[in-house]
């Protein structure tokens, strides 16, 4: 959920830690630096340890976050407003109304519609084994409120929208698989807005791209901006190939994706940025392409998987399991396979066509929007997406304990954006999937086109 820039800031770690780390009573059990081996990049790297949720909640929430910095500090931070983050998206505190659109719209005339929430298409549904079912006028589901960010108007949402890992009650319909983008933490209400903002429209970029298989412009890092010097300090001479393409779709707010390849370990990963400064946005991607790199590289071994399955109480790894290669990806539902896939080698092919195109960009020719004020910069993607026809609904998720400390938790929807998926569930009745390729000069696809192999994403 979380990203180098999704944390908050100005608050002193030495006031915070001693409250929410702690073997017994904290929020964290533990939150630490990495140290690094030669060669890696020259970045900091931080990793937090959530306590376990499943002593106070029906499902197992995150048991770590990672966070990746310039300095150790905001490394450290990063880590830790992710997991504040998992912390209160998992536990639902906000009360929740029962009932069905229909029923809803009479309380509440601005309450989200199905027609506002394409999921999946009807071949999906069709499927005996798929059990996410249609959301309809007259879906019984439960509600929870939002504010309009654009329109000041409250608007209540299916909750399964916006909690993690939600599960449905007795006599309610499941809608969807968790949305995972979105989620954000900050020391203000319009940092963490922008940075949940610049997710959504993100993994809609993400998944277009993706599931569409397009071939987008390479990106060229040059001496001449900060992020270009900046890769050959910290990230050139690693031992590692960074890539970065320029995948930014309809909505001119830029999205880049970054890829590391690790010749030693035969392994790649990917990561993602966005924002309205184009150099932000890039060294996002490239922050996370070591985070992923570094969650993905312990499930090689046996033991890394074996403490993963027992640290999640779930056999998402078979630590007798020679090759994924031949898989049939119809059955992955959990974002931590996706890394695991791109392991081997012969995977690798599954990126041939994302890569496979001869254009280029330089940063310097993508247009920076943003003014370098929050605020400012929040106003003009809300402006963005307003002509697009898109509203933006923010749920306060912020517990009192969170914010006593001078955090807040935000989950930011915008309806008719294509979230981002497990591979098995990919949200194929959204209509975006189709219709903005062509407008881009690529090639329409229909349904049975689209990409249904992972991304090397988590």
């Amino acid at each position: 959920m979380t990203s180098s820039t999704h944390h908050p800031r100005n608050i002193p770690l030495s006031r915070i830690l001693p409250q929410l780390v702690s073997r017994k009573t904290g929020i964290l059990k533990g939150l630490n630096t990495l140290l690094n081996s030669p060669g890696e990049p020259k970045t900091h790297v931080a990793i937090s340890e959530l306590t376990d949720s499943r002593r106070y909640l029906d499902c197992y929430g995150e048991t770590s976050g990672t966070g990746v910095g310039l300095t150790e500090d905001r490394a450290l931070m990063s880590a830790l407003g992710e997991a504040v983050e998992g912390y209160c998206a998992y536990d639902i505190r906000n009360p929740l109304i029962m009932g069905s659109y229909r029923k809803i719209s009479t309380i509440d005339p601005h309450a989200v519609s199905p027609a506002e929430l394409p999921l999946y298409s009807p071949s999906q549904y069709g499927n005996e084994k798929f059990k996410y079912r249609p959301f309809t006028e007259d879906t019984v589901i439960r509600w929870t409120k939002g504010k309009s960010a654009i329109t000041g108007t409250q608007r209540h949402l299916p909750a399964a929208l916006v909690y993690v890992s939600y599960s449905v009650c007795e006599k309610e319909t499941p809608l969807c698989h968790t949305i995972f983008g979105g989620i954000a933490s900050s020391t203000s209400h319009t940092s963490a807005l922008l940075s949940g903002l610049y997710e959504a429209v993100e993994r809609d970029a993400m998944m277009i791209w993706w599931l569409g298989q397009l071939s987008c412009a390479k990106v060229e890092l040059t001496s001449d901006t900060w992020v270009g010097k900046l890769f050959e300090q910290k990230f050139a001479g690693s031992g590692l190939t960074f890539e970065l393409w320029h995948i930014t779709m309809d909505i001119p707010i830029p999205v880049f994706f970054g890829l590391v390849t690790d010749a030693r370990n035969n392994t790649v990963a990917g990561g993602f940025g966005t924002n309205l400064n184009p150099e932000v946005a890039a060294l996002k991607a490239l922050f996370e392409c070591v985070q992923n790199r570094l969650g993905q590289l312990p499930m090689k071994s046996d033991w890394g998987r074996s403490l993963y399955n027992e640290k999640t109480q779930k056999n998402i790894f078979d630590e007798n399991s020679d090759t994924i290669a031949q898989q049939n990806f119809s059955g992955m539902v959990d974002l931590n396979n996706n890394l695991h896939t791109y392991l081997q080698p012969e995977t690798h092919h599954y990126l041939d066509a994302v890569r496979s195109g001869n254009n280029t960009i330089d940063l310097n020719e993508i247009r920076n929007r943003s003014n370098g004020s929050a605020e400012q910069d929040t106003e003009t993607c809300l402006e963005l997406l307003h002509k697009q026809g898109f509203d933006v609904i923010v749920t306060d998720l912020t517990h009192e304990d969170v914010a006593d400390l001078g955090f807040m938790v935000l989950r930011v929807s915008i309806p008719g954006l294509v979230p981002n998926s497990v591979t098995a569930w990919p949200h194929l009745g959204n209509q975006r999937l189709y219709d903005v390729p062509p407008k881009l000069g690529f090639k329409r696809k229909a349904e049975a086109e689209m990409a249904d192999y992972p991304l090397p994403y988590a």
